[in-house]
């Protein structure tokens, strides 16, 4: 009874309700946010320990855990993307693709397909700033600032922010 009990409420507290979720990250895009965070904190950081562990697949629980590993503390928001300039920044947020990569389509209605459409489809981003006109941004991999529109910061957000701090 005890076990079944500690399942119920680590399942609860983790959001995980026996199924997966649909969203997945690749490797560099974990290693990427922990690094950056890593770095804007002067925090000491090692790549290859982390994917030891935490193998892969990665999801939005796998990176609460990930963070929390490295000594940050971690809260997951739902919110509107106007409501990105209440938040503490430097945020990370998920922004869906935009089709900017090489021979990746953008995602039209006719292109999804169920679950598997979100699949690493979702990209981790890192916001410095953000107000009325748009936000400024990096891109998972890069380390050049981009400033977007928030009309397309709009489209492309999930509505899942993450604010980590020490």
């Amino acid at each position: 009874m005890p076990r079944r009990l500690l399942r119920f409420v680590s399942e609860t507290r983790s959001g995980a309700s026996g199924k997966p979720s649909p969203i997945s990250f690749s490797t560099d895009d974990i290693v990427w946010v922990m690094g950056s965070f890593c770095a804007l904190n002067r925090k000491p950081f090692d790549a290859e320990l982390l994917v030891k562990q935490f193998p892969p697949p990665y999801s939005e629980d796998t990176l609460i855990h990930a963070a929390r590993a490295l000594g940050f503390r971690i809260r997951r928001s739902t919110c509107k993307p106007s409501a990105v300039a209440e938040l503490n920044l430097p945020c990370l947020v998920l922004l869906r693709s935009g089709g900017s990569e090489p021979g990746e389509q953008p995602q039209t209605d006719n292109n999804q397909d169920s679950d598997t459409s979100l699949l690493h489809k979702i990209r981790p981003v890192i916001v410095v700033r953000a107000d009325a006109e748009g936000v400024v941004l990096f891109e998972a991999g890069t380390n050049t600032p981009h400033p977007m529109p928030l009309a397309e910061f709009s489209e492309r957000f999930t509505g899942s922010a993450f604010q980590l701090a020490l």
